[in-house]
């Protein structure tokens, strides 16, 4: 599957198995089929990520840049700010707030994607 741009970026799990990632996606809830969102369409760091209907906005558009062994930034494309895990690297909590912010290059700013039934990630 390609994003709007047409590219697909090619990636491999960690266990082994082939992934094709849009260069840019809407990424949706599975329970309450909303899309994630920066709120406010901040462009500011810290600003936090929720989900809310679908609006077809830049706020709700992402790019992932793979990182290496099967991980990704994930790149707003609004503010061209990276989603992280709050708190930092150490912050292995349940509950932990996403928010937007400066690249790092920290490990709470890699994610990686792993395939559900049904195709879903």
């Amino acid at each position: 599957m390609s994003g709007p741009s047409g590219k697909v970026l090619d990636g491999a799990f960690p266990r082994g198995g082939a992934v094709s990632i849009p260069a840019q996606a809407k990424i949706i809830a599975k329970h309450s089929d909303k899309a994630l969102d920066v709120s406010g369409a901040s462009k500011e760091s810290g600003a936090t990520v929720d989900q809310w209907d679908w609006s077809d906005v830049d706020q709700q558009r992402f790019r992932f840049e793979p990182v290496g062994d099967g991980y990704y930034k994930i790149v707003a494309k609004h503010s061209g700010k990276i989603l992280e895990v709050a708190g930092g690297p150490g912050n292995t909590a349940n509950d932990a707030l996403i928010k937007q912010a400066d690249d790092t290059g920290s490990a709470n700013q890699h994610f990686r994607l792993d395939p559900l039934t049904g195709g879903l990630w």
